[in-house]
């Protein structure tokens, strides 16, 4: 408090109300004695306020704002300030008796007492004043226990970080103290104990928390994927949009998860989160998906940010009528369904590689190859042998990952003799091996000497790396519909030129090599000739490439809906220049977004990007150009328009996985903690 408003302070504020430090700091001060000039007139007199009562008196104190003698002590000590009165309530201002009301109260009980506390009260501490030095001793000492809490319990997060982020286990199969693997989270907290000293005391003396509990981990896992929800939260509240990517999946217990991603723009970056897995096998219809779904993203304001939803295209998923996409669409209008263009390329192989019987029967062979080698480590041991380093293991055909039926192919391919002589080998050592490997050796090796299967083996060799290809590029974060179609385009049209009989007589080439070093077998039908034969199988070529081509551009024809995307194709600045885009320019204007743009702004404002060559870069990098060059005002219209096409994702798979399930630490983590704790949503 101010010096000079001492004496009004302890009127509006009685002493004995006062913290112990706010009367500690009180009394140090001392009384105030301000130079004040008082006079009054007294009869004919004019007398004057003599400051060298100060000296005499060291009691007196005043306030120069009221113009009033006060004492000191009283003011303090004087609860009930009757006994001093006028000195405590309102002040003494008869200068004219002055002197007799000083004798007067210096005699008085209640002044002496007031003196005597006053000079004892910081020779003598309060009880209030003990009371609080032992409470601010115990929050001294509480703040420290505080402190070392959370020094432990950061280095717990930090082992939850770890093994959460390398997908490991936390509790083992036995978590006793004579186990050799206690787990993952014990193992580690135990590993930097040893030189981590006070986690080393914790763990040794706390008899309350210790931290390594199956409840205590499960506690410290939801606080982090809580924190992590909240941050993502508050990174979409400062987006103008988000989108959303959901597809269903199954662990290794054959449960139903949902997995729900977030995709939005902050600062010209693109960002996808994964928000969690959700337990949908009781129902996996419609409704429960789309109530998930919901539940989801309540938090992130979707009614005015939801702009698109990517899917599978499952009927559960795209159904027009009761799909998830229509039900998500009724609560969200402008959440955009955009079928998922990796998924369409797998439905376009699967669709295409299951009209020709041919093709049927080739994939059913290949995959019998995995089947062998992989149930038995004998078999794979004996391949490893006559393959040597540059051997690779075989890989399962799945028909919803036809990246790896690529894969599948180029294996068997790339080792083809290496196979026929490990099939041979076992066929013709008939002690080494039992009769069911002999049996299935046999049939293998009668398989890679059929025609038929080394046409198709030529053929797919040819044909699926272009799609792999064009797999690899549609996995990317980063792309945009027109660098898709484009893709698509370019694909279909190599795969155009491989329907040519030059390509073929190569492959024909490769099949006259098989046929003289591995001594093949006809099963098909008898031919006329030679001739005949090789036109056939060129037919059954061109028709294969002929059924990718037509399911490719049956797949991807219906992109109307997302064409405004190349209203920022920087490949077509040159043509907007001449003639502004109106067609495409009209989808947006009357798409679900509509209601977004001022379109004669957003018209000038891409008129102005058109004309200058600074604007002709990717669409994410010019958006970055505006946040760093502060251009959202002058293109406000525009950065709106970049946002949102960042944040419509034409792709909802970024790595792709070995197979559909979940990996098995990450059942691994829910099967040991508990199964109150089995969904990460």
């Amino acid at each position: 408090m101010d010096e000079i408003n001492t004496v009004n302070f302890l009127i509006n504020n009685p002493f004995s109300r006062l913290s112990s430090e706010e009367k500690k700091t009180i009394v140090e001060r001392g009384r105030h004695t301000p130079k004040i000039h008082w006079s009054e007139k007294v009869g004919k007199q004019n007398r004057k306020f003599n400051s060298s009562w100060f000296d005499r008196k060291e009691w007196l104190t005043a306030c120069p704002m009221r113009k009033r003698l006060f004492c000191f002590p009283c003011l303090l000590f004087d609860t009930k300030r009757e006994a001093c009165h006028p000195w405590t309530v309102k002040g003494f201002d008869d200068l004219a008796h002055l002197s007799g009301a000083i004798s007067k109260h210096e005699k008085s009980v209640a002044h002496v007492d007031n003196s005597v506390k006053l000079k004892l009260f910081l020779k003598v501490s309060p009880i209030d004043v003990a009371l609080s030095e032992a409470r601010k001793l115990s929050v001294d000492i509480h703040n420290a226990e505080v402190s070392k809490n959370r020094d432990i319990l950061r280095r717990l997060i930090d082992i939850c970080l770890l093994l959460a982020k390398n997908e490991l286990a936390f509790r083992g199969h036995d978590e006793s103290i004579d186990s050799m693997n206690r787990g993952n989270f014990k193992e580690i907290s135990a590993l930097i104990q040893k030189y981590d000293p006070l986690l080393k005391e914790h763990f040794e003396n706390s008899s309350v928390f210790k931290g390594d509990s199956k409840t205590i981990q499960n506690d410290l896992i939801f606080s982090i994927a809580s924190e992590i929800k909240n941050v993502i939260r508050s990174q979409i509240n400062d987006s103008d949009f988000f989108s959303i990517l959901v597809d269903e999946t199954s662990d290794r217990s054959v449960r139903s998860q949902l997995a729900i991603t977030v995709r939005y723009e902050r600062n010209g970056n693109v960002y996808e989160r994964f928000l969690g897995l959700s337990d949908i096998s009781i129902s996996q219809n419609a409704d429960n998906i789309s109530k998930t779904v919901l539940a989801n993203i309540a938090d992130f304001d979707p009614k005015a940010k939801l702009v698109s939803q990517t899917y599978d295209g499952c009927s559960t998923m795209a159904g027009s009528r009761n799909g998830v996409h229509t039900v998500i669409r009724s609560h969200y209008p402008m959440a955009l369904y955009v079928h998922c263009f990796a998924h369409r390329l797998n439905l376009s192989l699967s669709r295409a590689c299951c009209s020709n019987q041919y093709v049927k029967n080739f994939f059913s062979d290949i995959s019998s190859f995995h089947a062998f080698f992989n149930h038995s480590a004998k078999r794979r041991s004996h391949l490893s042998e006559i393959c040597g380093k540059s051997g690779k293991r075989m890989i399962s055909i799945t028909p919803i990952r036809w990246s790896y039926n690529h894969r599948a192919v180029s294996v068997v391919h790339e080792n083809f003799e290496s196979l026929c002589e490990c099939f041979s080998s076992i066929r013709d050592n008939n002690s080494d091996w039992d009769c069911v490997t002999i049996d299935k050796a046999g049939s293998l090796l009668g398989k890679l000497r059929d025609f038929n299967f080394i046409v198709m083996l030529e053929i797919f060799n040819t044909t699926l790396p272009l799609c792999h290809i064009l797999f690899q590029r549609l996995q990317k974060a980063s792309l945009l519909l027109h660098t898709a179609h484009g893709a698509v385009e370019q694909t279909i049209e190599d795969l155009r030129k491989l329907r040519c009989s030059d390509v073929f007589s190569k492959i024909a080439t490769a099949i006259s090599r098989f046929e003289t070093s591995c001594n093949m077998q006809t099963r098909s039908q008898a031919f006329e000739s030679e001739a005949h034969r090789l036109a056939h199988y060129e037919s059954v070529f061109f028709s294969i490439i002929n059924i990718l081509i037509q399911n490719l551009q049956t797949r991807f024809q219906d992109m109307t809906v997302l064409s405004f995307f190349t209203l920022l194709n920087q490949d077509q600045f040159h043509n907007y220049r001449r003639e502004f885009p109106l067609k495409i320019f009209s989808v947006l204007k009357y798409s679900v977004y509509k209601d977004l743009f001022d379109f004669p702004r957003l018209k000038s404002q891409l008129c102005v990007v058109y004309s200058s060559d600074q604007f002709k870069m990717d669409i994410s990098d010019m958006l970055k150009f505006i946040y760093d060059n502060d251009l959202h005002d002058a293109l406000s219209e525009v950065s709106k328009l970049l946002k949102l096409i960042l944040t419509i994702p034409v792709t909802m798979v970024l790595v792709e996985p070995e197979s559909d399930r979940v990996s098995p630490p990450v059942n691994d983590v829910r099967r040991k903690i508990g199964k109150s704790h089995a969904n990460f949503s």
